[in-house]
């Protein structure tokens, strides 16, 4: 661990990495931080734009949904590829500022105007009161049911994604 690098970075703040053809961008997201029990608040949560060889690929993070994604698709005008995530979203009371369900993560994709859509942060661990396999079987009805600008891509647990 000693040969790591670590760095704190603000919102907007941008990293050039691997002579310019690999930029990131930390941005905004909606949730709270907490390292201990007494720094709640105090440090930002965020979302990552990846930008390499002329493709621009939005990472969501942990999130509810807000404004956030409609600034960032502004700022952002091609963005290719959207994880985001749709699940650990019940009961609303608790997560709805957390966590996006398969519906405002639509919404998300549709405000950043991505091309696809990839969900995440569901089906692999019971961190809520929905079914497992719930965020899926919304996200396919919505696709069936033509509710989404985009293509679609579900990743299978493990499965990778060339790009």
């Amino acid at each position: 661990i000693d040969d790591l690098h670590f760095e704190e970075a603000g919102w907007y703040q941008q990293y050039n990495l691997d002579e310019e053809k690999l930029r990131i961008t930390f941005l905004p997201t909606q949730h709270w931080s907490n390292r201990y029990g007494w720094d709640t608040n105090e440090t930002l949560w965020g979302s990552f734009m990846i930008e390499t060889d002329g493709r621009n690929i939005f990472f969501g993070g942990d999130s509810g949904y807000s404004n956030y994604t409609k600034q960032i698709g502004e700022l952002f005008p091609t963005i290719d590829i959207a994880m985001l995530g749709v699940g650990a979203y019940h009961p609303p009371l608790m997560m709805k500022d957390v966590h996006t369900n398969p519906y405002e993560a639509v919404q998300a994709f549709h405000d950043l105007k991505a091309k696809t859509l990839i969900p995440m942060h569901y089906g692999t661990f019971d961190l809520a009161d929905e079914p497992l396999g719930e965020p899926y079987r919304i996200l396919k009805q919505l696709e069936g049911d033509k509710k989404i600008n985009g293509g679609l891509r579900m990743l299978d647990v493990g499965e990778v994604m060339r790009l």
